[in-house]
């Protein structure tokens, strides 16, 4: 049967390399890295009748894969088998407090530690060997009688793993004699799903996660289509027996006319076209393991010593950094899979080009009504392509590979919605005109917007400034649930003079989403960041937070930063390794992890000093110290390497970690400059929170997260200088948004004037509902001869890359006509 392989996205700002594997009646996938989801939305392509995924290595390629089963899940696929790293098991198992769905199962298969080459899938359609790329490591013996996770062997951890992500997908077939087994065959753990502080697991290993896998795809030989002519000419009788020719078998049957009256006919007799399978090879190899690649026998029947290899290979995919690809015994290793092996090379340093293209147009239409709310994001062409051989060229999204029939790569054509966005200043200054050149109805309402901005812009320019009004609100995604062409998942970043930056919520893909508005400027951006704030433990809301803990190190920035987020958070983050791996202990122990539930009701300073509030009465919470992780067991682990941050215990009410976080708290209260801190217990499907923050120069910043209505919201907000408020659904969906825990438009709203906050930005859409509701606009009120800020809230809708100063939040309302024109048409 026919196959292809497409390259759904390459290594860029936001995003990673994936390759889409398709057959008429099968679809793998080769990386599922962060906007994956979204990557499929954008070229509109579709996983149902998905069969496999295959990771890359134990550090990157895999940020995708939880979000991108809830939905996989959701749009009816019930079974899917996962390959890759060792550590595979264990890295879906630290997602087990967000990611679970009954209604599917999960067939794990991390490669071994042992093998070097393995078979790890096989199906009608195609065979996929290993070759596993790994580190030395010395061999670990586990406790004899553990009691926690850590002192298991990587043998028995390996089990207990399993066994989460058995519990965690739970349809039909799943194994969940695996679980029953684990809880009772260790003594100690007896809640395997749970996202238990006592139970912490250990980290993966270094050489766990320095793994790379590569994959060797291969389909079965294609049968040749039966030529009834020749049969008919070589006396083949009719039946069973022309059966046999076809599954390539020889047959022998009497015929008076030839000698000894036997007649033997040999399938390629009558057989025509077609012959052996093709081949597939996925590069994925770091510099740490060159060395182990070269030397891999894997390859050996692909490789040509002398003349041609014995078993020819179609399309090599390399997703090597440059380092690599420009080593000389790379280059000659690749020259060895002769001639008509075609090369693709996945560059990591390839290109800035815009790839979510719909979300970058909007953001230039949108532009054009201003500049500075509306920033488009950042691009550019990148760095020119390393040397190529004669048969290597670099991969970009949208190559297609023709495996069989086989035939050379080619670009496929974008749909129509797909447009190629410019590349440079000249080209953007084109496509501005020539949007103003196709589009005059919207071109119009823009300058009429403009003008009538302008005018009341003169009104407002006597207006006093207030505390907070240079506050400025970036939304980085807007959307809700699942990532669309327009809307990414949640991501608010707030800047604050005096105070510093604050993130609420990092959704998967926040951190492209951060690259593409910040640009070359990301890196002062995490040097005044402050405060990451999660509100609750929806994937939507955090399966960004590590990727953005990673980046700020990775560009050196080691500062202070307070984590404030539920206690699973803080158990994800504990229980994964790749983010830490190489990251100085001073630099991890700057990141500041305070409970959500410590703060739920308020923290402020007294006249003296710094203190715990009278609010929170921790003393009446019941203590189990003999089912804590005691201090000494903290400090074995970390001198194991089975655990680094946190380096002290941050989990529950025990008075040495009460002490801990009250001096933390008291810290944040200082270092941001800040009268209160509070995050109210909303209203949602689970436990949630929202965030208020109150400056001592008087500004107040609220954020909702996901809730319905909330009075502890409001009574903890009120006097806010801007509240952000969810907005998922509109106002003729009030049963729904009950239903499903959320607010409306209208509910937003009046909880920001029943709170009396100034300024009221609204996020969090559904990604079905594209429709822009018409915005109050209060006006400046003339008093005495004097003029006033308005009495009601300032409403604006927020949209990806949105850049607001608060104080400007009145602009909206003038936008509303030619934003209704702009999203006129539904959003996919």
């Amino acid at each position: 049967p026919a196959w292809t392989v497409r390259a759904l996205s390459v290594p860029g700002p936001d995003t990673e390399l994936s390759l889409f594997v398709s057959f008429d009646d099968a679809r793998f996938l080769f990386g599922a890295g962060e906007a994956m989801q979204r990557s499929l939305v954008q070229k509109r392509l579709s996983l149902r009748k998905l069969q496999a995924v295959f990771l890359p290595s134990g550090r990157s390629g895999r940020g995708g894969l939880a979000g991108g089963l809830m939905t996989l899940s959701d749009a009816g696929i019930k079974r899917l088998a996962i390959i890759g790293p060792p550590d595979t098991a264990q890295h879906l198992a630290t997602l087990r407090a967000s990611v679970v769905r009954d209604s599917q199962t999960v067939d794990l298969k991390p490669v071994s530690r042992e093998l070097s080459s393995e078979v790890v899938f096989s199906s009608p359609r195609i065979t996929v060997h290993a070759v596993t790329l790994r580190p030395p490591q010395a061999v670990e013996q586990g406790s004899a009688n553990p009691q926690r996770p850590s002192e298991l062997s990587e043998a028995e951890l390996s089990r207990w793993t399993t066994a989460i992500v058995n519990d965690m997908f739970r349809g039909p077939g799943s194994d969940q004699t695996i679980k029953d087994e684990a809880r009772f065959s260790f003594n100690g753990l007896y809640r395997p799903t749970s996202a238990d502080d006592r139970y912490p697991l250990p980290l993966a290993s270094d050489a766990d996660v320095a793994t790379d896998v590569c994959y060797i795809v291969r389909t079965p030989d294609v049968r040749g289509k039966f030529d009834v002519a020749k049969a008919k000419a070589l006396g083949v009788p009719n039946g069973p027996i022309r059966g046999k020719l076809t599954r390539g078998e020889s047959i022998e049957f009497e015929d008076p006319s030839v000698p000894g009256v036997k007649r033997i006919v040999h399938p390629e007799q009558c057989i025509g076209g077609g012959g052996p399978g093709s081949t597939l090879v996925v590069i994925n190899c770091s510099v740490e393991n060159l060395e182990r690649l070269l030397l891999s026998t894997a390859f050996g029947e692909f490789r040509a010593v002398e003349g041609k290899p014995s078993v020819p290979v179609h399309s090599v995919v390399h997703a090597v950094p440059r380092a690599v690809w420009m080593d000389e015994r790379y280059q000659a290793w690749v020259a060895s899979f002769g001639p008509s092996t075609q090369h693709l090379y996945a560059d990591p340093e390839g290109t800035r080009e815009i790839y979510f293209r719909n979300s970058a147009w909007n953001a230039l239409q949108l532009n054009m009504l201003d500049s500075s709310i509306f920033p488009i994001p950042d691009f550019a062409p990148g760095s020119p392509p390393p040397h190529m051989p004669a048969n290597a060229q670099r991969l970009v999204p949208n190559h297609v590979v023709p495996m069989y029939p086989p035939k050379p790569v080619f670009l496929t054509e974008d749909h129509m919605k797909d447009t190629l966005f410019p590349a440079d200043k000249t080209e953007l200054a084109e496509a501005r005109a020539a949007l103003r050149r196709n589009h005059p109805e919207y071109a119009a309402a823009v300058d009429a917007a403009q003008a009538a901005m302008a005018a009341d812009a003169d009104r407002r320019a006597c207006l006093s400034p207030r505390p907070g009004d240079d506050i400025v609100v970036t939304t980085l995604g807007t959307g809700s649930a699942i990532p669309s062409i327009f809307r990414n998942v949640s991501c608010t970043h707030v800047d604050i003079p005096g105070t510093g930056g604050v993130i609420f919520d990092t959704g998967e893909g926040s951190l492209g989403q951060l690259r593409r508005r910040f640009g070359d400027g990301l890196k002062q951006v995490y040097e005044d960041l402050r405060l990451i704030f999660i509100s609750h433990m929806h994937a939507d809301h955090h399966l960004g937070l590590a990727q953005i803990l990673k980046d700020r190190f990775d560009n050196g920035v080691h500062s202070k930063l307070y984590l404030v987020a539920p206690y699973p958070i803080a158990l994800q983050l504990e229980e994964t390794a790749w983010w830490q791996q190489g990251v100085p202990r001073e630099a991890l122990e700057n990141v500041v992890y305070l409970s959500t539930n410590r703060l739920k009701s308020g923290w402020v300073p007294d006249e003296r000093e710094f203190s715990l509030s009278a609010r929170p009465d921790w003393s009446s919470v019941p203590r189990h110290p003999e089912q804590l992780v005691t201090e000494e067991g903290m400090v074995a682990d970390v001198a194991a390497g089975k655990r680094k941050w946190p380096f002290e215990n941050v989990f529950r009410f025990h008075p040495a970690t009460n002490a801990r976080a009250a001096e933390h708290t008291r810290a944040l209260l200082r270092d941001l400059r800040l009268s209160e801190i509070w995050t109210p217990n909303v209203t949602h499907r689970g436990a949630a929170w929202g965030m208020v923050l109150s400056g001592v120069d008087g500004w107040k910043v609220v954020y909702s997260g996901d809730t319905k209505p909330s009075e502890a919201l409001v009574d903890a907000g009120r006097g806010a200088t801007v509240l952000i408020h969810e907005a998922t659904l509109g106002d003729d969906e009030a049963e729904d948004a009950e239903a499903k825990g959320h607010s409306t438009f209208g509910q937003a709203i009046e909880a920001g004037r029943r709170m009396g906050a100034r300024y009221v930005i609204l996020n969090h859409f559904s990604q079905r509902y594209p429709k822009i509701p018409k915005l109050p606009a209060p006006e400046p009120v003339e008093e005495g001869g004097e003029v006033h800020a308005p009495a009601g809230p300032t409403v604006a809708i927020s949209f990806d890359f949105m850049s607001l100063r608060v104080a400007d939040t009145w602009k909206m309302s003038h936008f509303t006509e030619p934003l209704n024109m702009l999203y006129a048409e539904a959003e996919e």
